[in-house]
């Protein structure tokens, strides 16, 4: 995947600008564009393309009735457990079923539910509902958090040119700082957006997972989980 390091992401933001010339403190621009590649990230991860280029994949066993997950995780992706000694999907655990669990207690078959908890601290996992034994099987399908630039030689990876989208938009947070016509650089911005999006649309992403809750003598109620991932909050 092309990469762009820091020294070359600051020179295209002032080219973009019209600021090559320009005192603007190197500091603040690196924040800058730290901000606007977390950004970036976000868009290719709403646009369910993320997994695409950036997944990875963690194993380990539970502990406390939870999967303890990396500190820098961005987007859980999927969760599976081995069941029978094969791997199955996890479920998400809508809210209208915090209590579907009460009193039920995990056997050698059950496949459970998740939660996360804990995002944006440093100790981040997912529960599992029925709570399971210590010892159970996984692996999370994971994006993390971008590495924070701090080096000249520090690089970002995206594909397609996309980084140029931390140039822009970064560009014109310089320009209206300075109340300059930002407006070009707003369009090649969008355009960058625009074609994250159209990519997204062309890859045949199939069918949304219908969750089916058959506990409960037969119950089946159905559940349709959206989007190509889950999202910490």
């Amino acid at each position: 995947m092309p990469t762009a390091t820091l020294t070359q992401l600051q020179d295209r933001v002032r080219r973009a600008a019209d600021m090559e010339n320009s005192t603007f403190p190197d500091a603040e621009l690196v924040d800058q564009i730290n901000a606007s590649n977390r950004r970036l990230l976000g868009i290719i991860s709403s646009a369910g393309l993320a997994e695409n280029f950036f997944m990875e994949r963690i194993t380990g066993t539970t502990l406390g009735g939870a999967i303890v997950l990396p500190t820098d995780v961005f987007q859980v992706v999927g969760i599976d457990t081995k069941v029978g000694g094969f791997w199955m999907e996890l479920l998400v655990l809508q809210w209208q079923d915090r209590n579907l669990y009460e009193g039920v207690a995990a056997t050698n078959n059950t496949r459970y539910h998740y939660v996360l908890n804990g995002f944006g601290t440093t100790s981040p996992s997912a529960l599992l509902y029925p709570s399971p034994p210590d010892g159970v099987a996984y692996q999370v399908f994971i994006i993390k958090e971008p590495v924070v630039l701090a080096l000249p030689g520090d690089k970002v990876a995206y594909p397609n040119g996309w980084e140029d989208w931390i140039v822009y938009d970064v560009a014109v947070q310089l320009l209206d700082k300075e109340d300059s016509d930002s407006r070009p650089a707003q369009v090649k911005r969008q355009r960058i957006e625009t074609e994250i999006t159209n990519q997204a649309q062309m890859l045949d992403r199939g069918e949304a997972p219908r969750v089916r809750d058959v506990r409960g003598g037969g119950r089946g109620l159905d559940y349709l989980v959206e989007g190509g991932g889950l999202w910490g909050i």
